[in-house]
């Protein structure tokens, strides 16, 4: 079976064209030699890819049937490239040969810069094309439509150093199991202090759309979320390149939970959907609103694993600078992921100066397969290694082979020296590979790791993968990861949902690019929370009407409620102190104390509350004693 070799190119992170190569000269090949004087076509391939596989190579025609059908299957699988029609296409048709259908295509992208302050030597550029929207911009880049028809004139702009698609995930899940809602002791919070509702406080929810579905109206007179809701930013309601929308209002079955918890909260809605420099600015937006508590359930692929990104970079600062605790869902990847140091073996294929040996007999191959019961479903896999997301000092190479003959099926090349230390290939459902990491330039790398993306599914992979999946700004220092608990807590049975990810990321690369003495570890995910929750709309349809929301895009925002209570019952109440009380009341799951998959244990809001009215100055609230709280939040009563 060949793969395709565009099709496996999508959704990989092509390299910048910023830096130099630091290499030893003794090691640098011929291969190498011409991969590094590669032009931007080479490093923005997944670009060219996307262009080759919808217009044909020469933009006559439109695409090939097994590239557009590749294209739509990832595409519809909650990995989003988010389209719409330039309404410029006049002017550029006067002025350009192709076709009207290939110029109307514009395609989200984050263009990175090869200097700081992209506002100014960037941004002009771009839109002097007539080929770009800007939607935000960065320090070192902006996010914007594309017209794909400008692609390489836009690529070979001076200050252009790399082109990457968009692509946001959100973090809900579609588990083939039914279940119970799961409580968080809301009900005793009710009886305990009918007046802690998250009156007078705010909360930003930030996710892909609110109301693009046109639901909120049904919402309103049905009770499950006020007529006040602010809308801070919508998505679009964008012409869609494959007869399906991207979007699918998570951010409003969101805020139905949030409502459930804290009914008086003032509710705000961004949606991050479109790139990484707009998050940033959510964030900093949702801040300045006044909001006192942030929840988001996104993530984006081509976040950096091992250093601060931009959109990490902002929750910190928002937490520390502004004191608005920060909750984000922690993913759904379990732990299908492998890491480790580079172990340097001989080189396993041509152009490579060494490949990575994964020990215990196995060499330079890794057995792998993904089971999803979906044959012809694709999956991606991606690689990153511990440098400077500003521009890696060495080149690495993905390569697939059959298990049987050996034979080369794919490989992923694009070059990374100067540019983003990723590399991509994607995996066909119920087939058996042979993986390959090579070494191709520069020095040897010192960790690496590799994930799968959100598709549902398990890996079988020899060495074993069980390593950490909470990576991005999720792993951030001072943000809370929400991991989610199973509906079978309703029975007292602390139980941890298999797909929640877990924590243990290294962070090695500080924000100026410079390597850290030792990795800082951040105990994520902070704790876990109730997912399966009931909602008017989104996820598994219930019997009794309804929803059940599953994955850590619902168990995030449940915590988030309780933070509102508690910060209703204790306004002085830090993000650290938020954190910290709900860790310390949580009901502790898998091993004792803090372990990367369930954090500190299940929240226990009822606890988590009383605890920070213990906190406050504020009498209002009188103190109820908990009888067998740290055991099982379903024996909770009150003493008279």
């Amino acid at each position: 079976m060949k793969l395709s070799i565009a099709v496996l190119s999508l959704f990989a992170i092509a390299s910048t064209v910023q830096g130099s190569p630091l290499r030893s000269n003794e090691e640098t090949s011929l291969a190498s030699s011409s991969k590094e004087n590669s032009s931007k076509k080479h490093r923005n391939g997944l670009m060219h890819a996307i262009y080759d596989e919808l217009f044909g190579k020469n933009g006559e025609e439109d695409g090939t049937g097994k590239g557009r059908r590749h294209l739509t299957r990832i595409d519809s699988n909650d990995l989003r490239l988010v389209w719409k029609t330039n309404k410029s296409d006049d002017r550029l048709l006067r002025d350009d040969n192709r076709n009207e259908n290939e110029i109307n295509k514009m395609l989200l992208v984050m263009v990175t810069s090869v200097e700081e302050g992209a506002e100014f030597v960037l941004r002009p550029y771009l839109e002097d094309t007539n080929g770009f929207e800007t939607i935000a911009c960065g320090n070192r880049g902006c996010d914007g439509y594309l017209s794909l028809s400008l692609l390489e004139l836009i690529e070979n702009l001076p200050s252009v150093a790399r082109i990457v698609p968009s692509m946001p995930t959100f973090n809900s899940f579609s588990g083939k199991f039914p279940g119970a809602s799961i409580s968080l002791q809301v009900d005793s919070i009710r009886k305990n202090y009918p007046n802690i509702t998250g009156a007078g406080l705010k909360i930003g929810i930030m996710s892909d759309s609110f109301n693009v579905l046109e639901g909120y109206a049904d919402d309103i007179s049905s009770g499950d979320l006020p007529n006040d809701v602010v809308v801070v930013k919508e998505a679009s309601f964008l012409d869609d390149a494959f007869g399906f929308s991207p979007f699918k209002d998570e951010g409003r079955a969101m805020a139905q939970l949030i409502h459930d918890i804290a009914p008086d909260a003032k509710l705000y809605f961004r949606t991050v959907a479109y790139g990484q420099f707009d998050m940033a600015e959510a964030i900093k937006e949702l801040a300045e609103l006044g909001c006192d508590v942030l929840v988001d359930d996104v993530e984006y692929f081509s976040e950096e694993w091992f250093q601060e990104g931009v959109i990490a970079q902002a929750v910190n600062d928002i937490v520390r600078e502004k004191e608005i605790p920060y909750f984000s869902s922690a993913g759904n990847g379990g732990r299908r992921s492998w890491q480790g140091p580079y172990n340097a073996g001989p080189s396993c294929f041509e152009n490579a100066l060494s490949c990575h040996d994964f020990g215990n007999g196995n060499g330079y191959k890794q057995r792998i397969k993904w089971n999803a019961g979906d044959p012809g479903q694709v999956a991606e896999l991606i690689l990153q290694w511990d440098e400077s997301s500003a521009g890696s000092p060495n080149d690495l190479d993905l390569y697939i082979f059959d298990t049987i003959t050996g034979e080369e099926l794919d490989m992923y090349d694009d070059m990374n020296v100067g540019g983003f230390p990723e590399e991509v290939i994607f995996l066909e459902d119920g087939e058996e590979y042979d993986l390959a990491i090579g070494h191709i330039m520069g020095p040897p790398p010192t960790f690496i790791k590799w994930k799968l993306g959100p598709q549902e599914g398990e890996i079988e992979a020899n060495p074993i993968a069980d390593a950490s999946t909470i990576v991005g700004h999720a792993n951030s220092e001072h943000a809370a990861a929400v991991g989610a608990a199973s509906e079978k807590q309703t029975f007292g049975e602390l139980k941890l949902q298999s797909f929640s990810s877990a924590g243990g990321t290294p962070i090695s690369i500080d924000r100026e690019g410079k390597r850290f003495k030792a990795p800082k570890i951040w105990n994520q995910p902070r704790f876990v929370s109730a997912d399966a929750s009931s909602n008017s709309f989104f996820g598994i349809k219930s019997s009794s009407g309804g929803a059940r929301f599953y994955g850590t895009s619902a168990s995030a925002p449940n915590a988030a409620g309780i933070a509102l209570l508690m910060k209703q019952a204790a306004p002085n109440l830090s993000p650290s102190q938020i954190y910290k009380i709900m860790e310390n009341t949580a009901i502790d799951m898998n091993e004792p104390g803090f372990d990367f998959d369930s954090g500190y244990g299940f929240v226990n809001g009822l606890r988590a509350v009383k605890k920070s009215i213990r906190q406050s100055e504020d009498a209002t609230y009188q103190s109820v004693k908990i009888k067998n709280a740290g055991k099982s939040y379903c024996n909770f009563s009150e003493e008279s």
